[in-house]
């Protein structure tokens, strides 16, 4: 008997898929004479995530320069934003990102919705929750009054149909506690997070190796999934109410390869993958 998923875990371990509008790709520069803003914000030493607001307290009140950047999210729908930042361009100056819901430069520590947590000369991301259609801002600032930056660049990605990690059934952002028996027959029960129901479902072969608990389809829902190594496929369910007959056999790796799924490319889909190790 193997556990899928417990419906218990950490909200900041949200699985998502990338939105195709996305990412939106900016590069700007701060120069002499570029607007500026009351002080900046301290940082924390962590970056926020899409279960976690930004940092709102103010280092001091001197005056930065900056450059504000808006944006819309383009869906009807709460999303999570992720940027990625690039300040490697930047000659060598300590640079500072900022997420607002409303960008104040009178007053920087307000309306904070997420921060990359550090100052930096490299690279790094961080992420926010937004609403549905709602605006922001993104704010790159100098961290040393006058220093400037001849070069930055980040990337803004949408990210939809954000869910616990494991397996939810439901589609309801829940994960739903699973149990996979592969022994005596190739069984998948479910207690719906909601409700409490229990559902079973066959799907695979007694030996298969489960794979499942992730979105191979595309469609932010939880999809059955095994490998079985005796015809070197992996199998994956279209649709989880009646899996043994809509599914997908993909032709894949060894005998002797161990299965290791995973987002690889970043795209909100999980790929198929082994490794020999």
């Amino acid at each position: 008997m193997v556990i899928l998923t417990m419906s218990q875990v950490a909200p900041a371990q949200f699985v998502c898929q990338r939105a195709p509008e996305s990412p939106n790709e900016i590069t700007g520069s701060i120069n002499v004479g570029d607007v500026q803003q009351a002080g900046r914000i301290t940082c924390d030493g962590a970056a926020s995530s899409c279960s976690s607001d930004g940092n709102t307290a103010l280092e001091d009140g001197g005056a930065r320069r900056r450059d504000a950047h808006n944006f819309q999210n383009p869906f009807n729908e709460q999303v999570c934003v992720r940027i990625e930042i690039d300040f490697t361009g930047c000659g060598g100056n300590q640079t500072q990102a900022t997420a607002y819901s409303v960008f104040n430069p009178a007053n920087p520590a307000a309306g904070v919705i997420g921060d990359i947590g550090f100052n930096t000369i490299g690279t790094g991301s961080f992420s926010f929750s937004v609403g549905p259609n709602a605006g922001f801002s993104i704010v790159v600032n100098e961290v040393v009054p006058g220093t400037g930056y001849p070069l930055y660049k980040f990337k803004v990605t949408y990210l939809r149909n954000c869910r616990q990690p494991g397996f939810d059934k439901t589609n309801d952002g829940r994960a739903d506690l699973t149990v996979y028996r592969p022994s005596s027959i190739s069984q998948w029960w479910t207690i719906d997070s909601a409700t409490s129901d229990i559902s079973l479902r066959d799907f695979g072969k007694v030996g298969d190796v489960m794979t499942g608990g992730s979105d191979y389809t595309g469609d932010g829902q939880s999809d059955l999934s095994v490998c079985r190594a005796s015809d070197n496929t992996w199998y994956y369910a279209t649709n989880q109410d009646t899996p043994g007959s809509n599914f997908v056999a993909q032709p894949w790796g060894l005998p002797s390869d161990r299965a290791v799924p995973g987002d690889f490319d970043g795209d909100g889909i999980n790929d198929i993958a082994t490794t020999n190790r």
